[in-house]
C-alpha cells in the first residue's frame, strides 16, 4: 500500500496511483562520455520541477532527475551493482534513494552526504522529510 501528498509529486513509472505517469531519464553528470541514461524502477519529481519541463519533454522519458528513486532487486541484480548505482544517482542529485533487496528483506537508505542506512526486515518505510506523509508498506512488496 502506498500513501503520499498527491499534488506534491509526479510519480514514475511502476508505482501508479491517482496521478499521472512520469518516466524519466537523465544522463549522468558523472559520465558524460558514456552517455548512459537512468530509469529506476520508480521515482518521483517534484511538481514544481515537473512543470517547468515542455510538453515534449514529459511526453517520453523526461530528462531530468528525480527527487526520490526506488529500485527492487531483482534475482539478476547484483547487490554491488545496485549499490554502485544508488550513489550515482545521489552524487547526480536524488535527496532519497530506496534500495529493496527483497532476498535478504532490507532496505538501503541513501541520502546526499550520510552513510547509507540499512534497515532489516521493516514493515514499512517513510520517506519523510523528503516525500511528506509518503510510506510504503513493505508486506505488499515481498
Amino acid at each position: 500500500m502506498l500513501r503520499y501528498v498527491p499534488a506534491l509529486y509526479h510519480a514514475a513509472p511502476k508505482l501508479c496511483w491517482r496521478s499521472p505517469i512520469t518516466r524519466t531519464s537523465w544522463r549522468s553528470r558523472r559520465r558524460p562520455r558514456s552517455g548512459a541514461t537512468r530509469s529506476p524502477d520508480a521515482s518521483w519529481i517534484k511538481s514544481e520541477r515537473w512543470n517547468r519541463l515542455t510538453e515534449n519533454e514529459k511526453a517520453s522519458f523526461a530528462p531530468i532527475c528525480p527527487d526520490c528513486v526506488i529500485e527492487l532487486r531483482s534475482t539478476s541484480d547484483t547487490l554491488s551493482e545496485l549499490q554502485a548505482k544508488m550513489q550515482e544517482y545521489i552524487s547526480n542529485g536524488v535527496l532519497l534513494g530506496w534500495l529493496i533487496d527483497r532476498k535478504n528483506r532490507t532496505v538501503h537508505i541513501y541520502r546526499p552526504h550520510q552513510s547509507p542506512q540499512i534497515i532489516e526486515n521493516p514493515s514499512q518505510v517513510n520517506g519523510d522529510p523528503e516525500l511528506p506523509g509518503f510510506s510504503l508498506l513493505m508486506a505488499k512488496i515481498g
